[in-house]
């Protein structure tokens, strides 16, 4: 997509995800990645129940694990490069031994003037 001259996007992602086993202390993660920055930025993560899928979505209030609710979720907003910027997605669990499953994933991202 075309960042604009001011760099600034906001953006809103959710998925469903599952922890079918590992340590509760190493989530799994859905994580935003973007041309020129660092990738694997955190904005969705779980780490503690292993009951299945649960849905998280973004939140505005910095919670990098992402909220149950939608009253709760919203959009995220970054600086980055005004021009041309890839915006991916990355899933991961951390250690070989934790097994994560994603699924449902949405991105929405709007560039803000």
């Amino acid at each position: 997509m075309r960042v604009p001259e001011s760099g600034m996007v906001s953006i809103y992602a959710e998925s469903e995800i599952s922890k079918t086993n590992g340590q509760t202390q190493y989530p799994c993660n859905v994580s935003l990645s973007l041309d020129g920055d660092p990738p694997y930025t955190p904005i969705l993560s779980i780490g503690f129940d292993l009951n299945g899928f649960e849905i998280r979505r973004t939140a505005p209030n910095g919670d990098n694990a992402g909220v149950f609710t939608r009253t709760q979720a919203g959009f995220l907003s970054f600086p980055t490069q005004p021009g041309r910027q890839t915006f991916r997605i990355q899933y991961s669990g951390p250690l070989p031994n934790t097994n994560c499953q994603f699924r449902n994933t949405k991105l929405v991202i709007i560039p803000l003037p």
